[in-house]
């Protein structure tokens, strides 16, 4: 039997103190990459949700026409423009209603509604919301033709809530323009001139 001595018992204790070692630091690295990849997944998936109902509102908007006007004398324009009121004959509201209706369906909100605002001054104000803009194609006004929508929401990650990321404000926009002239010979071959 070989002779072990006191520097030989020394140098296999120091051995097996790596392996435990390596663990701890594995962990300590891992860890917050996971963190980071539930809390990425977590706030990706919410966006997505915010995404959805802004191209769902829009696409819905776009379709809310204002049957009266197109049947008085064939202008296209979306209900609740400024010569068109809520019975615009399109048996849905107006755009307005359309699109808030159509959020609060999305994203499960219980009395929530979208404003109308100007164009230019459509975007994100408080923590959450939905605001809508009426577009025209032509710059200096003509028949609202067109829908853009604005959706925001907080996301607070689940596990990296730390610092500035402990309340983050996600926001989704999507536009959507008035389709025309598939449906009968009633209606106008092409958009108005500008």
């Amino acid at each position: 039997m070989p002779l072990v001595t006191a520097a030989d018992r020394a140098h296999r204790r120091q051995l097996g103190q790596i392996l435990p070692l390596f663990a701890l630091m594995m962990v300590l690295l891992l860890l917050p990459v996971a963190a980071l990849a539930v809390d990425g997944g977590l706030i990706l998936t919410r966006h997505a949700d915010l995404a959805a109902a802004a191209e769902a509102a829009a696409e819905a908007g776009s379709q809310a026409v204002d049957a009266n006007q197109l049947a008085r004398d064939g202008t296209f324009q979306l209900c609740g423009a400024p010569d068109g009121g809520p019975g615009c004959g399109n048996g849905v509201g107006t755009v307005q209603e359309v699109v808030s209706a159509t959020v609060v369906t999305e994203l499960g909100l219980v009395g929530g509604t979208c404003r109308q605002v100007p164009a230019a001054a459509l975007g994100p104000s408080g923590s959450s919301g939905c605001e809508l803009a009426l577009l025209g194609r032509c710059s200096g006004g003509g028949p609202p033709l067109g829908v853009k929508v604005v959706v925001w929401a907080p996301a607070r990650p689940p596990i990296l809530a730390i610092g500035p990321w402990s309340a983050l404000r996600l926001t989704a926009t999507a536009t959507s323009w008035l389709a025309h002239g598939v449906g009968g010979p009633s209606q106008p071959a092409e958009l108005p001139k500008c």
